[in-house]
């Protein structure tokens, strides 16, 4: 599943919301998803990206503990490879060629410095 199929199958407004991050991210996506609908959100989602190298997930309204599991989400993201979904995935400066700070394992690093520099 794709991150887009993930978000029409909750009914969470996609395009409007947006997907700009890799499907590696998808289980942890679902998870939240999942958590935050228990403790009651309404659905309201405003973007889901990466920016500096970590999931980014904003909501219109929420409650202390709604705000708590999507922070704890996006801090979760800076260990798992935003294109495989590796759990072995490190948080890193640029890429060579001076692109996005991205959170990849190392075999999709270098797949993807490869395709940067060729």
């Amino acid at each position: 599943m794709n991150i887009k199929e993930l978000l029409e199958k909750y009914e969470i407004g996609y395009p409007a919301c947006g997907a700009d991050c890799g499907d590696g991210w998808v289980p942890l996506l679902e998870q939240l998803i999942q958590d935050l609908l228990v403790l009651g959100w309404d659905k309201d989602c405003q973007q889901v990206k990466e920016k500096f190298g970590t999931l980014r997930f904003y909501i219109g309204v929420g409650s202390d503990e709604i705000y708590k599991v999507i922070s704890a989400a996006e801090g979760a993201s800076a260990k798992i490879c935003e294109e495989c979904g590796n759990s072995n995935a490190k948080c890193k400066g640029l890429t060579p060629t001076g692109g996005w700070i991205i959170t990849l394992c190392d075999p999709c690093r270098a797949k993807h410095n490869k395709k940067k520099t060729t």
